[in-house]
């Protein structure tokens, strides 16, 4: 495939993306359900999660690829959907396997290049059961929520922030930091103490379209974490779960770990810490009547340094400018920047890995029918 090919599975912008999605869906006689968000994006634009189906009476298995549930990594997910829809032998997919792709699925931060939701959740700390979940508060944000979110944000913070990871290791602020957190609603990663519309959006769509069939396979696409252009797989399975044996089958060494969380750490290794509320874990609940292997597929793009700063930056902006003002869209354009790396070689590196997973994720789903 061809660098200019290539090229044109990318949208440089929310709106486009979504537009080449719905033409693409309609060209291929999907059922689209298009899902108005309440807020709006840059100039008034109207935001929607869109969910499009691919579907053979018949089929009891399937296939879903997520894009956008931090906002602008939607990018590259959206590329990947695009892939498939377009050159991913999608004729012969559906003689057994049904598709369907959720673009969007956090509208709001896809638009404004915010990795957070309108309330500034991040959605896959908010997949939770809120009447069990106050354990996982994680009071320990509190020590280092003053250099996260300042009220002046200076390079100080920043040389703070390192001291600490000096004095209490990398690990200690990888749980802290990234985890996840409910103590500070300014802060990043803030899981909220409720759904977030998008999080009901699923809830009340999914069942409808996948609990009648035996198997399916999610992909929730993400990037930013990582070496350059390498896409690996995040299994939310413990060792005791027969999925996780299945998963290891399927994908062997581009799994990169097995632990309770989808979200690689901040050095892109596969070092284990304990979140809550992520998505991928809570489509068990969501579809109890269907088999759902679920995982995150995270491609790396720069430096972990740089995304955090870029994270930090942007959040500083948001609250303290607003959502329109000049600084703070700067700020977005820099984070996005740290998602979406505009590059041919970065983006033939995403879709040839993309290409595997789904040859992979065809052929296990073959070895479960018995074919």
């Amino acid at each position: 495939m061809s660098n200019l090919n290539i090229n044109s599975l990318f949208s440089e912008s929310y709106q486009q993306s979504r537009e080449r999605f719905l033409t693409t869906m309609k060209d291929k006689g999907a059922e689209i359900l298009s899902l108005l968000h309440p807020d709006e994006g840059p100039n008034m634009t109207p935001l929607y999660m869109d969910v499009a189906s691919l579907k053979r009476a018949g089929n009891k298995q399937g296939i879903v690829l997520v894009s956008g549930t931090h906002g602008p990594e939607g990018f590259c997910g959206a590329a990947c959907q695009n892939y498939m829809v377009e050159r991913g032998g999608l004729a012969k997919l559906l003689e057994t396997v049904n598709v369907f792709f959720i673009h969007g699925h956090n509208p709001f931060g896809f638009a404004w290049n915010r990795r957070f939701t309108e309330n500034n959740v991040d959605l896959n700390r908010n997949y939770a059961d809120f009447e069990e979940s106050q354990s996982f508060l994680n009071v320990d944000y509190l020590e280092i929520s003053d250099l996260i979110h300042p009220h002046d944000l200076t390079e100080e913070c920043f040389d703070q922030i390192k001291l600490w990871i000096s004095e209490r290791g990398a690990s200690a602020f990888h749980q802290v930091a990234l985890s996840g957190q409910r103590v500070d609603p300014d802060g990043i990663l803030y899981g909220g103490v409720h759904g977030e519309w998008s999080n009901t959006m699923i809830r009340s769509v999914l069942p409808g379209l996948l609990g009648n069939l035996d198997d399916v396979v999610v992909i929730d696409i993400h990037s930013g974490l990582g070496d350059y252009g390498v896409g690996e797989i995040f299994s939310v399975y413990q060792n005791h779960d027969p999925r996780q044996a299945v998963l290891a089958q399927w994908y062997d060494d581009l799994i990169a770990r097995n632990d309770s969380s989808n979200d690689a750490n901040a050095s892109g290794a596969s070092e284990q810490y304990v979140t809550d509320g992520d998505f991928c874990s809570a489509l068990t609940e969501i579809l109890p009547q269907t088999t759902v292997y679920a995982f995150a597929l995270e491609y790396g793009t720069v430096e972990f340094d740089r995304v955090f700063q870029a994270l930090v930056r942007e959040n500083f902006a948001y609250h303290k400018y607003g959502l329109d003002d000049d600084r703070t869209l700067k700020a977005g354009q820099r984070l996005r920047d740290c998602f979406y790396i505009n590059s041919p070689e970065w983006k033939e590196l995403v879709i040839t890995r993309f290409e595997d997973i789904l040859v992979k994720t065809l052929r296990g789903l073959q070895k479960l029918s018995g074919d």
